[in-house]
């Protein structure tokens, strides 16, 4: 695109695509990382980590009662295949992900199931048109992991398990906050693979603003509490631009560059939103 539509916003602004083509050696990297700047910024996304590992273990006991509390007060089911790169495929709660992030795609509805169907998730709605529970689904058919959604007021708590040799394992937990019917924050968490009594130790977190004419800045925060070396914030700001119809028409992307060197790469670089979206 020639014109740039973010030009006024940008300016004195980094703009990188690709931050890590502009990585320093990994000795000043792992001295950035010890250091009390990055373990301050990385302060809050710690104890958020804390936060949500806490909430997963007071409902920890009751998950299976959940599932089959919800199970019931399903009224109608939705399946979709593929998509599987986003959290629950096609209904992931993030409105951007599948369009500033490569190889991700929220798949694909199926309007009918068949012999031949392969779905990858199988959601349930309530009487509200709630989704409650969504089962992912393996290429055999069976359903290895169940996320319980739960609601209170304008918070959604959704947590993700499976039954492991028998034991119930913990898996995902995520965080949704609306107002005004408008998605406003979304923390998506993981846990630590070598040690299952941290339910969350990385987590992904949006937070969205908007104006009169829809979303305008979105910004992504992707948390790392690595144990062999030290924590990791990314941070990546995208603000976006609409047609006259809507729709969201293109982004530019603001990289706030933690260990990158300081020249600019492709400065100014505005992507069309290739996908049809009204936010």
């Amino acid at each position: 695109m020639n014109h740039n539509p973010f030009k006024e916003h940008l300016e004195g602004i980094e703009i990188i695509t690709n931050p890590w083509a502009q990585q320093p050696p990994w000795e000043e990297q792992n001295r950035y990382l010890q250091s009390d700047k990055n373990l301050e910024i990385c302060k809050p996304f710690r104890l958020e980590c804390e936060r949500l590992s806490k909430v997963a273990a007071e409902y920890a006991d009751q998950l299976q009662t959940w599932k089959d509390t919800l199970r019931q007060e399903v009224e109608y089911e939705e399946h979709s295949t593929k998509g599987e790169v986003l959290h629950r495929g096609f209904y992931c709660p993030s409105p951007i992900q599948d369009i500033v992030i490569g190889n991700s795609n929220r798949g694909r509805l199926l309007q009918r199931m068949t012999k031949r169907s392969k779905p990858t998730f199988k959601y349930g709605f309530n009487s509200k048109g709630e989704i409650i529970l969504v089962d992912h689904i393996n290429y055999e058919g069976i359903s290895p992991s169940v996320e319980v959604i739960l609601r209170e007021g304008e918070k959604e708590l959704g947590i993700t398990f499976q039954i492991w040799k028998g034991m119930q394992q913990i898996i995902r937990v995520s965080e949704c906050i609306y107002r005004d019917n408008r998605i406003v924050a979304y923390t998506d968490g993981h846990g630590d693979s070598f040690d299952p009594k941290r339910y969350v130790s990385n987590i992904r977190r949006e937070e969205y603003t908007y104006a009169n004419e829809g979303l305008d800045v979105v910004h992504m925060y992707e948390f790392n509490n690595y144990k062999a070396t030290a924590p990791l914030l990314n941070h990546r700001e995208y603000r976006f631009k609409h047609h006259d119809e809507g729709y969201l028409s293109c982004y530019a992307v603001i990289y706030h560059p933690k260990m990158t060197r300081s020249e600019p790469y492709w400065e100014g670089h505005v992507y069309d939103a290739l996908i049809k979206r009204k936010v």
